[in-house]
């Protein structure tokens, strides 16, 4: 019992920023480990302030639940960018609450592959998607330099004639002729992505998974903002999921994000 009111009295009493040596000092390895937020859900409902009742005013509330999303933050986060995990706090708790079984948030996952025989790193990314009797995880994403098609705009000096298809195309030749300009012959709406190249060469054979690494989860359901959770693993209370980085992106931002920083493909 007594345990449990110092969990209680941590996360509603401690200021917005403190000393973290401070904050360590006489704490138990049991302490840290009770505070850790070592699943995804424990962090959601702490983030969404559901772990705990409080008799208290509206505006209390508010405090608290503002403190509370501070203190799920890394503190290295809190100290250089004090101003804006402020801000963001301010935005989260008269936003939408976050909840496992949405599909506005993403898993970035670190990976160690062999690419053609050599040891390379990528990121697969993935999305829920959200059905009645099957939830499940799905790759809409990946990032891999190795992966990048070098795309080359059409030009005068890449064309098929307009007269072609009164001679069987026979300048198609052209196409094959050489390979790095082969998408000079293509659409100015050509986009070219990461996913459907991974999907052929791990169909060929030429890519395979040595181990997945480490994970990151990114939310954009909070207005204007999307942030990342990594997890940290050292003995503070400061440690398991937390905040690692906080970005301002409005919301039509978002889908521009979703397609440069992350590689999804729509």
């Amino acid at each position: 019992m007594l345990r449990q009111l110092f969990v209680l009295t941590f996360f509603l009493i401690v200021p917005s920023v403190i000393s973290y040596a401070q904050e360590l000092e006489g704490a138990s390895l049991e302490d840290v480990f009770l505070l850790r937020n070592k699943q995804i859900s424990e962090f959601i409902l702490r983030f969404n302030f559901d772990d705990i009742k409080l008799e208290v005013s509206e505006e209390e509330l508010q405090e608290n639940r503002i403190r509370r999303i501070i203190r799920l933050c890394d503190e290295d986060l809190v100290e250089i960018n004090e101003d804006l995990v402020q801000d963001f706090a301010e935005r989260s708790i008269n936003g939408p609450k976050l909840a496992f079984l949405q599909e506005d948030w993403y898993a970035k996952v670190r990976s160690k592959v062999l690419y053609c025989g050599e040891e390379r790193e990528l990121f697969l990314v993935f999305q829920l998607n959200i059905e009645l009797e099957a939830s499940h995880w799905m790759l809409v994403g990946v990032i891999a330099d190795f992966l990048e098609l070098h795309y080359k705009k059409p030009s005068r000096n890449n064309i098929i004639p307009p007269n072609s298809g009164d001679t069987n195309f026979v300048s198609a030749w052209k196409i094959f002729q050489e390979p790095d300009n082969v998408t000079a012959f293509g659409s100015d709406c050509f986009i070219p992505d990461h996913l459907s190249i991974f999907y052929h060469v791990v169909q060929n054979g030429d890519l395979t998974l040595v181990q997945t690494e480490d994970v990151q989860f990114l939310f954009l359901q909070i207005p204007d903002y999307v942030f990342a959770i990594d997890f940290f693993n050292r003995e503070t209370h400061n440690s398991g999921w937390l905040i690692s980085d906080i970005k301002r992106i409005d919301q039509v931002a978002k889908f521009r994000y979703l397609l440069k920083e992350l590689n999804v493909t729509f």
